[in-house]
């Protein structure tokens, strides 16, 4: 079981990395607590949930990151309790230095980075094919004609959903009408953008 551990006014707790834990988590706990920020450990997808739930800004930390300030604060110590310590600490630095702060991701910019992750293997697993094609012949070639086919048309179906979220979200339809007023930008470039590329229209010039 996956848990996450959280220090609040100096006390060490632990809850399941589960949507309803963590709901009533907040609700319980924190409905009379200010938060400025939240700052989670980046755990290869394992942070989404808590990024999800928390209604305020929130800091996607990089582990390195995390690493470099616990030796800057002579933090080697490795325990459940330290270690959300470390993150009360960091998240403090975050804010006072005024770092990059990665604000709430939406249901919808969620779903959409999970469609255009299945989209790439998808465009992986056509190319793949395309080069089987040239050392296989008769039946082999049928089938894997079928398997090419197959996956162009859950390409067409999914760059169809990924379409349908941005128009059906203000914000995201209004910068992909702007990206595409850009001369050579289309929309699937433009959707691209707006799913590897979150923190567009966000940021100043210098970031």
């Amino acid at each position: 079981m996956f848990q996450k551990k959280h220090l609040i006014n100096n006390k060490h707790q632990r809850i399941e990395n589960a949507e309803r834990a963590i709901s009533e988590f907040i609700k319980s706990k924190m409905a009379n607590v200010f938060v400025k920020l939240c700052v989670v450990e980046s755990t290869g997808g394992y942070e989404k949930l808590v990024i999800k739930l928390y209604n305020i800004a929130v800091h996607r930390a990089h582990p390195n990151r995390v690493y470099a300030f616990a030796k800057a604060c002579n933090h080697f110590a490795k325990t459940d309790k330290l270690d959300a310590k470390l993150l009360e600490k960091y998240a403090e630095f975050i804010a006072k230095n005024d770092e990059v702060i990665e604000y709430i991701v939406s249901q919808k910019q969620e779903e959409l980075k999970e469609l255009r992750a299945v989209e790439r293997n998808l465009n992986d697993e056509v190319h793949a094919n395309k080069c089987r094609l040239h050392k296989v012949t008769r039946k082999a070639r049928e089938y894997i004609e079928k398997q090419i086919e197959f996956a162009k048309k859950q390409l067409e179906q999914i760059r169809q959903d990924i379409e349908d979220i941005i128009n059906s979200d203000s914000d995201l339809k209004e910068k992909s009408k702007l990206l595409t007023s850009y001369k050579g930008v289309g929309r699937k470039t433009a959707s691209i953008l707006l799913i590897e590329v979150p923190e567009l229209g966000r940021l100043d010039n210098k970031e």
